[in-house]
């Protein structure tokens, strides 16, 4: 855990922490229940400093003191939770900057930090995970466990052999439903540029699997709502996605960027 900032916690102190608890034998209590109840707990207290406080201007040099004592406590129980839990706070850090970088994009909140851009940009974020916690999408991503025992449907004839068309087994037809569905919930949260960004045009119907790594998940949503809407005009699209493995591709990337974003 490296710091260049004046008031990084560098090594030395963390080690220095954990040897603090390893010489007194406190480990043994620090389960991460303990360790997050403690989190709180200090939180709470550091709170209290501030208590009928405007600005922090008001704070005296004795006040300063207790709060730096507070952010001390909450700090060590950060570090003693992560040490607990193998999480290396470096990497979590990071990881967790890169999502918010997404989440919360310099071009669209300003360099001024307007605070109606902010909560636009998080709505639209819990919004579009509740989308992904629906019984649509449960049913979305199920459908791979389908698809891995049982054929998406058949190629049928009318009784002259002249009209061909596709029996669809009843899982696939749900499917279909939950793809329109999925992609028109998404396409409400969407602007148009951001729908062509997520999926561009001419993203190919039989994508490859680097292809569709490199779609996030708002572009693997809308590319199932695609072959959805290709179903209606040519029959046969979902068939021929199943069986070339493209579908069950497509649901197990689409399985673990949910996961990731969830």
């Amino acid at each position: 855990m490296q710091s260049s900032l004046p008031n990084g916690i560098s090594p030395a102190a963390a080690e220095a922490l954990l040897r603090f608890r390893d010489s007194r034998g406190w480990a043994r209590h620090h389960s991460p229940k303990n360790l997050a109840e403690s989190i709180v707990i200090e939180a709470a207290e550091l709170l209290e400093c501030f208590q009928w406080k405007t600005t922090e201007a008001e704070l005296t040099p004795r006040e300063k003191a207790a709060a730096a004592s507070e952010i001390a406590d909450v700090a060590s129980y950060l570090i003693l939770i992560a040490d607990r839990l193998g999480v290396n706070l470096d990497a979590a850090i990071s990881a967790k900057l890169a999502v918010l970088e997404s989440r919360y994009p310099k071009e669209a909140i300003g360099s001024e930090g307007a605070i109606d851009a902010y909560q636009a940009l998080r709505e639209k974020a819990r919004s579009r995970r509740a989308l992904l916690a629906s019984p649509e999408m449960t049913a979305l991503l199920g459908y791979r466990s389908f698809l891995a025992q049982t054929r998406a449907g058949e190629w049928a004839a009318a009784s002259d052999n002249r009209i061909y068309f596709v029996r669809y087994a009843r899982e696939t037809i749900d499917f279909w439903r939950n793809a329109e569905a999925m992609e028109k919930s998404l396409a409400a949260l969407l602007s148009a540029d951001e729908i062509a960004e997520a999926l561009p045009r001419d993203f190919p119907e039989r994508p490859d699997r680097a292809q569709l790594e490199a779609l996030d998940v708002a572009g693997l949503i809308l590319f199932l709502g695609r072959l959805a809407r290709l179903e209606h005009i040519r029959d046969g699209v979902i068939l021929a996605a199943a069986d070339s493995g493209v579908l069950g591709t497509v649901l197990e990337i689409l399985s673990q960027k949910a996961a990731a974003v969830a």
